[in-house]
């Protein structure tokens, strides 16, 4: 009783990582979504503070520094949370019969897989934000 509830809770939390992943690759979107974003967040910092042309051309390089960060920062957390699905996976093998533990290594797998084709996308634009970065 309690191995199925613990294995109906692994269950559930690796399918939301999974899921996370998944709905995470249409998320961070393409280059273009991720460029229409930046002009969102300019025009609306161009409404609300009523900014110059001058001003405009003065954030448009700190939006991108910030861009850069939080890229960094999201490649950062992929990588934990990958350490931690590893880390749970290895505590519950000793738990799991021989068809679980198959079901579960599958499963992580494809999470490491998934995650990893997420930190090439991440990568990816990161280094177009670095050529596009305006020289200051």
């Amino acid at each position: 009783m309690k191995r199925n509830a613990i294995i109906a809770v692994v269950g559930v939390f690796l399918l939301g990582l999974l899921c996370g992943a998944v709905v995470g690759r249409f998320y961070l979107g393409s280059y273009r979504w991720t460029r229409q974003l930046e002009r969102r967040h300019l025009s609306s910092l161009t409404e609300a503070l009523a900014l110059s042309e001058k001003q405009k051309n003065t954030l448009a390089p700190i939006l991108n520094e910030a861009q850069l960060e939080l890229l960094q920062r999201r490649m950062e957390w992929l990588e934990k949370s990958g350490d931690a699905v590893d880390r749970l996976a290895n505590r519950l093998r000793p738990l799991l019969e021989a068809e679980q533990t198959a079901k579960l290594d599958k499963l992580t797998a494809q999470f490491r897989s998934e995650k990893e084709q997420r930190i090439e996308r991440l990568k990816h634009r990161r280094d177009s934000l670095r050529k596009d970065k305006p020289a200051r």
